[in-house]
């Protein structure tokens, strides 16, 4: 799983490999939208999104 956050002007990307239950179940929630906390993205949006993030935003080290 990859997450992009966007701090002002700076993203951190975050990538986590589930390894353990609590990861493994937020993967399952996002999978299934539970109580539909996220925005739904097709993958044309989500390269854009994430090629966005690259061109335009500092990475924090």
């Amino acid at each position: 799983m990859t997450e992009y956050q966007r701090i002002g002007s700076r993203y951190a990307v975050h990538r986590v490999h589930a390894t353990t239950f609590p990861e493994m179940q937020l993967i399952a929630d996002l999978i299934q939208n539970e109580g539909q906390r996220w925005i739904l993205v097709t993958a044309e949006q989500y390269s854009e999104f994430t090629e966005w993030c690259e061109a335009e935003l500092k990475g924090i080290a």
